[in-house]
């Protein structure tokens, strides 16, 4: 009786898994961004195979069947051509498939294959994507100043440094959208990422940070409290000696496509006491007190939802750029504030939180951690804070 159920069961296993395993979904890229094919392709003894014709066209590749087997061409480079034999090609529910590795060293193709992650990249630009599953240190700085010292205060020197250090290190900085792509698995880049962040919009960012910037070519995207913004030049429109930026210097920056700009709040960068807390916490968490009451729930969630919504709209109107990510004051956030952030569009919250991101961690986009910068973080200490295990 045991001998009959187990080779139901077996009968059973082949049916369902017919190739001997369950089959992994592989995630294919194409010069770097994710490329969504109608059969998907198969992997059968360490070797991948892509569906003809699904490939070829989406890849650049004109196919042809000869009596052999099939012939590509690239079409790029149409003098050159790739003929695969029929001996190694596939076949499956009446498709075709040939053997990816083919494409390597063929034209300008470069194919990288990671079994551990199952990421293919596939490239006609002879640049290799990498297709690990690099986590994403994204670093926090909020000054810069020559003649201060403190944990948000870096010198212009060090920030050079870090700037250097990253681009003979082989990192690749990315822009605001380019970081959340990455976090949602659509795009892959050849070097390492890391996403440089400012908070609070100082001044110091445009005359000491950016000209290092454009020096590196170094991406950056700076949070800003938008109702401290200033029109033009003279004092700081709020009660700190620092200025901050002005709303020019914010629209030239944004016109480079080096710095984006997007938000830290229109104007709750304040603490205070709220619902549910001993302590003072960030006003977007909670229901805040005035005197012995607290706000009603409908009151707080409006509260939070205009100024969301009003940062989100004067940046834009200044710089004419998408506003979707929000950087919480103090790191303080809550679900509530969360799903408020929803409500007004932003689709990537970041704290201050401590620590690397991954992409495909769900949710990969929202409440990011970040690596605060100091003056102190030079040379190998830099390095290390990117890459722990380094």
């Amino acid at each position: 009786m045991k001998s009959k159920v187990s080779l139901m069961l077996a009968i059973l296993l082949l049916l369902l898994f017919p190739y001997g395993r369950k089959a992994v979904a592989i995630h294919t890229y194409f010069n770097g961004w994710e490329a969504k094919l109608p059969h998907p392709p198969i992997e059968q003894s360490g070797s991948v195979y892509l569906p003809l014709d699904d490939a070829a066209p989406r890849f650049g590749l004109v196919p042809e069947r000869t009596p052999g087997g099939v012939a590509l061409r690239a079409k790029q480079t149409p003098s050159g051509t790739l003929n695969v034999t029929r001996e190694e090609l596939l076949e499956r529910k009446g498709l075709l498939y040939f053997p990816v590795r083919k494409l390597n060293g063929f034209a300008n193709y470069t194919v990288d294959w990671n079994a551990r992650t199952h990421r293919l990249s596939i490239a006609s630009d002879g640049v290799r994507y990498r297709t690990e599953m690099d986590g994403l240190p994204i670093l926090m700085y909020h000054h810069f100043q020559t003649d201060l010292d403190s944990s948000t205060i870096v010198h212009p020197k060090a920030l050079e440094k870090q700037l250097a250090a990253l681009a003979t290190s082989g990192y690749t900085t990315l822009s605001a959208a380019e970081a959340q792509q990455y976090l949602k698995g659509e795009r892959l880049f050849p070097k390492k990422p890391v996403y440089l962040t400012f908070d609070d919009g100082y001044e110091s960012n445009y005359t000491l940070a950016y000209p290092l910037l454009r020096k590196y070519n170094a991406k950056a995207t700076i949070f800003v409290i938008a109702s401290t913004m200033r029109s033009g030049a003279g004092g700081p429109t709020d009660d700190q000696a620092a200025p901050k930026l002005t709303w020019g210097q914010i629209a030239e920056m944004s016109a480079t496509g080096l710095v984006d700009i997007q938000s830290h709040t229109y104007d709750l960068h304040r603490k205070g006491k709220v619902r549910g807390s001993d302590v003072e916490r960030g006003l977007v968490t909670a229901p805040a007190y005035v005197g012995k009451q607290p706000e009603t729930k409908a009151a707080y969630e409006q509260k939070v939802l205009d100024d969301f919504i009003l940062s989100k709209t004067m940046i834009e109107r200044h710089t004419h750029r998408p506003v979707f990510v929000l950087c919480y004051p103090f790191g303080d956030y809550s679900m509530a504030s969360e799903e408020i952030a929803r409500q007004a569009g932003f689709t990537m919250t970041l704290l201050v939180k401590p620590g690397i991101n991954y992409p495909g961690s769900r949710p990969s986009t929202l409440r990011l951690k970040r690596i605060n910068i100091t003056n102190a973080d030079v040379d190998e200490a830099f390095l290390k804070k990117l890459d722990p295990a380094r």
